[in-house]
């Protein structure tokens, strides 16, 4: 009997579907709004730091909301100030945020503890260019860019060492200015530098690799949790690097003319990535959020928002810790969304797992006539689903 039950389960968890031909089909679906958030105004920026709380940006302040609730938990200000960007920390145990002094025009990047929300770390910013962006690695280490400056400034926060990488070059690849995005590797010292092309530095080496990009611009840029590969892109084109002994590189076929990229987002533990689509009908402007797999680019589902913004607003995309949750910002709209089974898990999971249950319940039901716990069955569901993870 043992041997049998360990045979089928094996076989159900071995057996998982070829998601090729699935995914040439785009499903689309209407989006689970797990709540509206109302008790602020437009966000230029926002980031989980748990399952429930969002840190998000506001220009003249930082609010913490627990969506929960939908409920203002800390206002961070500095009088006089305006806050330019934030970073969160890969293990959300630190944030960061760079503003600017209106009143003598210094700026300072202050590093907060998630939870207790106190100030650990302040670095005087003595360069008067704006801040564009914060990134954190596991290092201790933020990396700073500058408003239309190819010059990163890696800041070591604990030990104070500050290095500057500046691309030789790089200001006149382009007819026009425009501002570099960058991604730290989450465990390794190395950074990802979009300008014109694409440039990896390593701080130990000192070392910079130049890659010639398709794009003639970028405008996002970002590293899995894991490290394994990049998303960039323009407003026409993604591009995922995958980061092997050679970087290869997958572009993702063209949307119709009237659709543009206007962000992205990685998913923390899944491999897929989401692009949101803008596209322009009689007066005001729509959304589209479709999720795409990494190995092979594959739409697996996508999402008519029913947001609607007649400017061009900033959008804002971030996954909850877990990835089950999708804070999304339109225009006037903050709103939370669920993230669909079948992004998270392989497309045969739902069939697969009740019969996997039911052969558990089934075979401890007759042995010895012991139950297995309500705990184990609860370990074992976590395990089943991870291994079905995509």
């Amino acid at each position: 009997m043992n041997y049998h039950l360990n045979f089928l389960i094996i076989t159900c968890l071995a057996t998982r579907s070829s998601t090729g031909m699935e995914l040439q089909v785009t499903k689309k679906e209407t989006p689970n709004i797990v709540t509206t958030i109302t008790c602020l105004k437009k966000p230029s920026d926002g980031l989980y730091l748990t399952e429930n709380n969002i840190l998000i940006n506001q220009r003249h302040h930082c609010s913490i909301i627990n969506t929960t609730t939908n409920q203002e938990l800390r206002k961070i200000n500095s009088e006089d100030s305006y806050i330019q960007s934030i970073g969160v920390h890969p293990d959300r145990i630190k944030f960061a945020l760079s503003d600017y002094s209106v009143k003598d025009g210094q700026q300072k990047i202050r590093i907060y503890d998630s939870q207790t929300y106190a100030i650990e770390h302040t670095i005087n910013w003595n360069d008067h260019t704006y801040i564009k962006s914060i990134a954190f690695n596991k290092l201790d280490e933020i990396a700073v860019t500058k408003q239309r400056s190819p010059e990163v400034t890696l800041c070591n926060y604990k030990t104070n060492k500050t290095t500057y990488i500046n691309i030789p070059g790089a200001v006149t690849e382009h007819k026009r200015i425009c501002d570099p995005h960058i991604a730290l590797h989450p465990t390794q010292p190395i950074s990802y530098v979009t300008w014109r092309n694409v440039y990896i530095h390593n701080f130990e080496t000192s070392k910079t690799q130049k890659i010639d990009s398709i794009l003639t611009w970028h405008y996002v840029c970002q590293y899995s949790t894991d490290g394994n590969y990049v998303v960039r892109g323009s407003y026409d084109k993604i591009v995922v690097d995958t980061e092997n002994d050679n970087i290869h590189s997958q572009v993702m076929p063209r949307e119709p003319h009237n659709n543009v990229f206007c962000n992205i987002a990685i998913h923390p533990n899944s491999k897929v990535f989401i692009t949101l689509l803008e596209s322009s009908r009689d007066s005001h402007k729509n959304y589209t959020l479709k999720y795409h797999t990494i190995n092979d680019l594959g739409c697996i589902t996508a999402m008519d928002l029913p947001f609607y913004t007649t400017s061009s607003d900033q959008t804002v995309l971030s996954f909850s810790p877990s990835g089950k949750k999708l804070f999304v910002n339109i225009g006037d709209t903050c709103a939370e969304l669920e993230v669909p089974f079948e992004v998270i898990y392989q497309n045969d999971t739902k069939e697969k797992f009740p019969f996997i249950l039911f052969l558990l319940k089934n075979y401890s039901s007759h042995w010895d006539d012991i139950e297995i716990p309500q705990d184990v069955n609860n370990f074992i569901s976590k395990i089943l689903l991870e291994v079905h993870k995509r």
